[in-house]
C-alpha cells in the first residue's frame, strides 16, 4: 500500500556513492509466478571504471538513513553494463534474476522439523531458491503482506497460534 518511486531510490544510491557507482536501475520485480502484489525491489548497479560496488550491508544501512525501509531493495546485482534496447532504453527482460544475491549471511541448513518448515515457506513465498536458518525473511524479499500470509500458513501447518506482532 506504499507508493514507491524507483527513481528516488536510484537517485539516493547515486548520491550516496558517486565515486563507486556509474549507473543504477531499480525495478519492482514479480516474485516467481505470483501476482503483482508479490514483488520485490531489485537494484541493478554499474560501477565506475576500476571501482567496486559497496557491500550490500553498507548500501542497505546507508539507504535506511535516507529512505523508509519499504524503499530499500531486497536484492542488489552488479553488472558490467545495463542492457539496452535498440532505442537505447533499459531492456528489463534482459536483466538477470538476482537469485543468490539476496542473502548476505553464510548458509546454515535447517536441522529441526520447524526450521525446515520455515526455510521452505520463506523460499516459497519470496521466490528465493535456497534459504538458510539465519536468513532474514525481509532481507530476502519478504514484506508485510507476505508476512501475514506466512503467519497464517505457519499456524495452519503447526496448529499453534503465532501472533503477527511476534513475527515482526
Amino acid at each position: 500500500g506504499y507508493r514507491i518511486e524507483c527513481g528516488e531510490i536510484e537517485a539516493a544510491l547515486l548520491a550516496l556513492y558517486p565515486e563507486q557507482l556509474a549507473q543504477v536501475s531499480v525495478i519492482a520485480q514479480n516474485i516467481g509466478n505470483q501476482s503483482n502484489a508479490d514483488q520485490r525491489l531489485v537494484a541493478y548497479l554499474v560501477t565506475q571504471a576500476d571501482q567496486v560496488a559497496p557491500s550490500v550491508t553498507q548500501m542497505r544501512t546507508d539507504l535506511l538513513q535516507n529512505l523508509p525501509d519499504y524503499m530499500v531493495p531486497s536484492a542488489f546485482v552488479t553488472l558490467e553494463a545495463l542492457p539496452l534496447t535498440a532505442n537505447g532504453k533499459l531492456d528489463r527482460k534482459a536483466l538477470p534474476n538476482p537469485e543468490g544475491s539476496e542473502s548476505q549471511t553464510p548458509y546454515r541448513a535447517p536441522t529441526t522439523e520447524y526450521e525446515t518448515l520455515l526455510c521452505n515457506l520463506f523460499s516459497e513465498l519470496t521466490g528465493t531458491p535456497v534459504v538458510g536458518v539465519d536468513d532474514s525473511f525481509f532481507a530476502i524479499g519478504g514484506h508485510s503482506l507476505l508476512a501475514m500470509r506466512l503467519v497464517t500458513t505457519i499456524q495452519q501447518s503447526t496448529h499453534k497460534e503465532l501472533p503477527l506482532r511476534l513475527f515482526f
